[in-house]
């Protein structure tokens, strides 16, 4: 439990009793004594995890929850943290990246906090790329936070969450080593708040780091899996970056007019949902690609739909 909560446990436990309408030998028997639920409600006493864990399940509440509500209705400030990060993801707003590192460098005045200082440190890495297109600098960058994370023996869905987001832009064996770990995560937490979007992320930023490396081609099938699994998820944006990405495959494979018309497509799709960054990454990715400069459709001759 976070420690700012301590000693409002049984305070926030009682209300919670008071308003699911269960007396307290409903609600405690058979985890905890009369006496001891009476020095819980009454905040002179903290119960252990476990009994914790136990009583919210008769509420039909999860940790997670408890803590929301305790906190007011209100993420966490890490949690709060963790969801901004996720969201500016989706966009690379570079404003957006600087507000939120600000914010979390203010927070690690007040004391040692491993993992936001690892998420500063990601946020400045990001900002560096969107501002100079300086990959090496960034590397160095983010190798720091790789740095310590590969010492620790376990990782934790912190852990994993930043660096399904990073792994990419390291170089073999680093990112072999890395890929094979989060894998073995994924698989060892299942279905785990948000683990199966992170797979995806991870997956697609796989073949970022071959796409980078000039090995386009190896990447046809698991491109296809993630937009299959991106569609079903209705995870709009990865599943455009996968389209976009086949489409290049296609001009390679010297289907150059299906190539150029998918990526029209996805370009006209990113522009009718305001996604410019997408967009115009896309624009100077095909100029670099097939030389040709890259317009989408009008409305009037494309459908929006595949």
């Amino acid at each position: 439990m976070e420690k700012v909560l301590e000693n409002e446990i049984g305070s926030v436990l009682k209300r919670l009793r008071e308003e699911s309408g269960l007396t307290r030998s409903e609600l405690y028997s058979g985890v905890m004594s009369p006496a001891h639920a009476h020095r819980v409600e009454n905040q002179n006493q903290v119960p252990g995890f476990f009994k914790i864990t136990e009583i919210l399940k008769r509420m039909s509440l999860d940790v997670d929850e408890f803590l929301f509500i305790a906190n007011g209705y209100e993420m966490e400030e890490t949690g709060q943290f963790i969801q901004r990060f996720k969201d500016i993801r989706i966009t690379l707003n570079v404003e957006m990246m600087q507000q939120l590192k600000k914010e979390i460098d203010q927070t690690l005045v007040e004391g040692n906090k491993p993992f936001l200082e690892c998420l500063s440190q990601v946020l400045d890495s990001y900002i560096y790329i969107q501002e100079t297109d300086d990959w090496v600098g960034a590397r160095k960058k983010f190798y720091q936070v790789w740095q310590i994370l590969e010492k620790k023996e376990i990782w934790n869905y912190q852990d994993i969450l930043l660096m399904s987001n990073i792994f990419y832009i390291f170089d073999e064996p680093a990112i072999n080593q890395i890929f094979k770990r989060l894998n073995f995560y994924f698989e060892l937490y299942g279905d785990f708040k948000d683990l199966k979007k992170l797979k995806r992320v991870t997956k697609y930023n796989y073949c970022s780091f071959l796409r980078e490396r000039g090995r386009q081609l190896e990447n046809e099938q698991r491109l296809n899996e993630v937009a299959a699994e991106a569609k079903q998820a209705m995870d709009i944006p990865m599943y455009l970056e996968c389209r976009y990405y086949l489409s290049e495959l296609l001009w390679m494979k010297n289907m150059k007019d299906v190539g150029r018309r998918e990526a029209k497509r996805v370009l006209l799709l990113l522009d009718n949902l305001e996604m410019d960054i997408f967009s115009n990454d896309n624009r100077k990715d095909w100029k670099k690609l097939t030389g040709e400069d890259l317009e989408p459709f009008h409305v009037a001759e494309e459908g929006l739909t595949w």
